[in-house]
């Protein structure tokens, strides 16, 4: 039997509970906007920090130094965040949370 190790899968969060995190100052969430610079300044939920999928390999670690911090995870529609997602876990992080695409945000945005 091969041994492989399988990494502590994300969750899917929803808009509601992704803003209530947000909110809970006894917490600090980090919103990981991971589509590229361009999409990122034409609207992105406040708060949120701009780490393009191409550079998450790269970059994450000096810019999220705690794996054990919450971290969630948009795009636009929902596809590179799934990816940033599997790939937060696969280097260590636990708490990642994927809610999907800012197209299904319901609450402002700034620009």
């Amino acid at each position: 039997m091969e041994n492989t190790k399988q990494c502590i899968l994300y969750k899917n969060i929803l808009p509601d509970r992704a803003l209530a995190m947000i909110n809970d100052i006894s917490t600090y969430t980090v919103i990981l906007d991971v589509r590229r610079s361009d999409e990122y300044r034409t609207g992105h939920i406040k708060g949120a920090v701009n780490l393009p999928l191409s550079r998450i390999m790269t970059d994450c670690r000096a810019m999220l130094p705690d794996t054990e911090q919450e971290v969630i995870v948009y795009c636009h529609s929902g596809q590179r965040s799934k990816t940033a997602c599997l790939e937060l876990c696969n280097m260590g992080y636990s708490h990642v949370y994927d809610l999907g695409g800012i197209i299904d945000w319901p609450y402002d945005i700034v620009i």
